[in-house]
């Protein structure tokens, strides 16, 4: 399920967000600005008619600018896009109840040039397909 979601997510982020790349794993030569979807991680439970879970997911913005505009521009078009989950598609594997974003957070990294915004994503879902191994 975790991979469906996370799929769902770059999918629809890179569409929203072109010309900046959105990648799970950042090439060597990927040029600024860019936002990585981090691996989902959550927690899962079950009841005797539905299983469900909860799920985070890190985005990431990077950004060469000077400042920390288009770093924030980047991640409120990350919430903007991303809504209430409306418009993910799942294919299937779980229902989406509810996707709430985290107002981003912004840093300066070491090399003193780049900038980070950081949105953190949960998402509540209920009727979790099981897996097949």
């Amino acid at each position: 399920m975790n991979a469906t979601l996370h799929a769902a997510i770059v999918n629809a982020l890179a569409s929203a967000l072109a010309p900046a790349q959105v990648y799970s794993q950042v090439p060597q030569d990927a040029t600024m600005p860019y936002v990585l979807v981090a691996e989902a991680s959550g927690d899962q439970w079950d009841t005797s008619d539905s299983d469900g879970g909860r799920v985070a997911i890190e985005v990431t913005v990077i950004s060469g600018y000077l400042g920390t505009r288009e770093a924030l521009v980047l991640a409120d078009a990350i919430r903007s896009t991303l809504g209430h989950g409306e418009g993910l598609d799942l294919e299937g594997a779980a229902t989406l109840v509810d996707l709430w974003t985290s107002q981003p957070s912004t840093d300066i990294l070491d090399d003193g040039r780049t900038t980070r915004a950081m949105v953190r994503v949960t998402v509540l879902l209920d009727d979790i397909a099981p897996t097949t191994a």
